[in-house]
């Protein structure tokens, strides 16, 4: 079962764009590997950005399911320049 978390986090990616580490309440994670990713065109009525979503295991085998925003939903989510920002969607249990 999974868990919504819904908060802005740090991502560190590799050269092609997948992300290698983040951190999530101070702590590091590193990203032993990439389960599936895909892309979401999201809600164009709303306004909602495209983003990419990723599925990614840590050394510990916990799967987090991660979204980078192309633009920002909200200025919380913005990241430098305005862009886009990085979400931590949830945790499979």
């Amino acid at each position: 079962m999974a868990r919504r978390i819904l908060q802005n986090i740090t991502v560190e990616t590799r050269g092609d764009g997948q992300p290698a580490e983040f951190v999530w309440r101070g702590r590091l994670y590193t990203v032993a590997g990439l389960i599936e990713h895909w892309k979401e065109s999201g809600s164009w009525w709303d306004g909602e950005p495209e983003r990419d979503v990723f599925r990614v295991v840590d050394a510990s085998g916990r799967i987090f399911e991660l979204h980078r925003l192309q633009h920002a939903l909200l200025p919380l989510e913005s990241g430098p320049g305005g862009s886009g920002g990085w979400l931590l969607w949830g945790i499979e249990d």
